[in-house]
């Protein structure tokens, strides 16, 4: 993986989009939780799986998860996000465009990561993910997705074959904070403590920001478990 190096000490201002891509049961949802606790600025997660399903897929429901993330990205960057993990399957030709301008028109400096595994791996991650259990077929008919990834530009592969859920968000870390530098991300070991923004409507440095009310329905589902 290609990483820029800086050598910024303190985050610059703006909005940082982190965009996890992937088939389904590759382990997103699962990364851009652990992702908002590893960096050093507020930082929340979207999840867009909730509201397009990959196997159910039509134009109108990309136009509608364009829309939802245009409502509530705003929401989470008032609320005090300097960084915001959206994971779902996002690739060219789906969803990626109309995300794309999305994340240009709101001025947010965004960055793609795709996750890929292999069928196995995949197959054995869907069937021992206790949520999935209504779904599985669904979720297998879908892992052709994987071959995908590759054709989003610009994105970076990381292979999670053989790498544990904390492995993945390792390397997903030193990659930000090559690109961005430090103070942009937690030292190795650390996680950020989620707590109430600051006087002011600023939310703390180093927490994960909480979900505005009303902003869990608009991003389809926030970071929480799952």
């Amino acid at each position: 993986m290609e990483t820029e190096s800086t050598d910024r000490t303190s985050p610059p201002a703006g909005l940082r989009v982190v965009v996890v891509t992937g088939a389904p049961g590759v382990g997103k949802t699962r990364l851009a939780h652990q992702l908002v606790a590893r960096y050093a600025v507020p930082a929340a997660a979207i999840d867009c799986d909730p509201v397009v399903y990959p196997w159910q897929s039509t134009e109108s429901l990309y136009a509608l998860m364009a829309d939802t993330l245009r409502a509530s990205i705003p929401v989470y960057r008032d609320w005090g996000s300097r960084v915001i993990v959206i994971s779902g399957v996002v690739l060219a030709g789906r969803a990626l465009e109309p995300l794309r301008a999305v994340f240009e028109e709101l001025g947010a400096d965004w960055v793609c990561y795709g996750l890929r595994a292999t069928p196995d791996a995949l197959a054995a991650r869907i069937r021992r993910d206790a949520g999935s259990e209504h779904y599985v077929e669904g979720r297998l008919a879908e892992s052709f997705l994987d071959a995908e990834v590759p054709g989003v530009p610009g994105v970076r592969e990381i292979d999670t074959s053989a790498l544990s859920a904390t492995e993945v968000a390792d390397a997903v870390v030193a990659a930000e904070r090559g690109q961005l530098g430090p103070g942009w991300v937690l030292p190795d070991g650390a996680t950020a403590r989620a707590e109430a923004p600051a006087p002011g409507g600023a939310a703390t440095p180093g927490a994960t920001v909480p979900a505005p009310s009303g902003a869990a329905e608009d991003a389809g589902r926030a970071a929480g478990p799952g």
